[in-house]
């Protein structure tokens, strides 16, 4: 097993341990990793085993679905707008063409003539 070293600026290293510690992992098995993952992404994941690939992490592959179904639904939410504002419009024609469909009244109204038939008024020429 060979041994790599180099150079890292202090923030990359603040960085790796974060993530290092986050997942559990020392620094170096952290960096072992990084670069076997590298590795299977540059090779295709042809030549590297899988035991030694390094799961993705869960929460990335989370976000991911959960951006998905975000973009979804403001799909779905506009549509449904869309839909809301031609019901709309279709229930605001119908209001307006009622009163086109409606047989015509008498002449002095309904309420009239109801209260001369009642009272006995004179009808009103």
């Amino acid at each position: 097993m060979g041994r790599i070293t180099s150079n890292v600026e202090d923030e990359i290293i603040q960085r790796v341990d974060t993530l290092a510690a986050a997942e559990g992992l020392s620094r170096s098995e952290w960096v072992a990793r990084a670069a076997i993952d590298r590795l299977a992404v540059e090779e295709g994941a042809a030549a590297v085993p899988a035991a030694d690939r390094v799961p993705r992490h869960e929460l990335d592959h989370a976000i991911q679905i959960r951006d998905q179904e975000i973009s979804h639904l403001k799909e779905d939410l506009s549509w449904t707008r869309g839909e809301l504002a031609e019901r709309s419009r279709q229930h605001e024609l119908l209001i307006q063409s009622i009163p086109l469909l409606l047989p015509q009244g008498r002449p002095e109204g309904f309420w009239a003539g109801m209260k001369r038939a009642i009272v006995g008024e004179p009808k009103k020429e």
